[in-house]
């Protein structure tokens, strides 16, 4: 089975990019693959600096650890195209991967630095992460209601 998940927004620039720092949609693009579940102060907007912990559930039910969100930096171009390039390789069912540069350390200077260095990007550019493309290395099977251990899925408490 291979399920393809899409999602449009038919928006502004300025809306798209303040709809992407909002929890929801994030909730909204998962769902019903994962959902989140806030630890804590619940966080509905990320902002610079912010940092916020979830409970990652895939398919909503099965425990997949928790997740700590911090934010150094939210570029709204750089946040929306990377975005939509991740929605649309999903949509035509290419793999994707995101590649964070930003902050992190390479060989001889910093990723940002190699990088630019190796595609010959100009001055005055920084790069904030990469998104790889390609074949997808195995198509799995979709999970079946007898594939969960319901004795391991927990509601309110643990």
């Amino acid at each position: 089975m291979i399920v393809r998940k899409s999602s449009v927004f038919p928006a502004s620039r300025e809306t798209v990019f303040e709809k992407l720092q909002q929890l929801e949609t994030l909730r909204y693009i998962a769902k019903p693959y994962a959902t989140f579940e806030p630890i804590g102060e619940a966080v509905s907007t990320w902002t610079v600096g912010s940092t916020s912990a979830y409970r990652f559930r895939l398919f909503g039910v099965i425990p997949y650890g928790t997740h700590k969100i911090h934010i150094l930096r939210f570029d709204p171009d750089g946040a929306i195209a990377s975005s939509y390039v991740l929605l649309a390789a999903e949509q035509y069912n290419v793999g994707a991967c995101w590649v964070h540069i930003r902050n992190r350390t390479g060989k001889r200077k910093s990723s940002d630095e190699e990088i630019r260095e190796l595609l010959g990007v100009p001055e005055g550019y920084a790069v904030l992460n990469l998104v790889a493309l390609g074949g997808k290395g195995e198509q799995k099977r979709g999970y079946t209601e007898g594939d969960f251990d319901k004795s391991k899925i927990h509601f309110e408490r643990y």
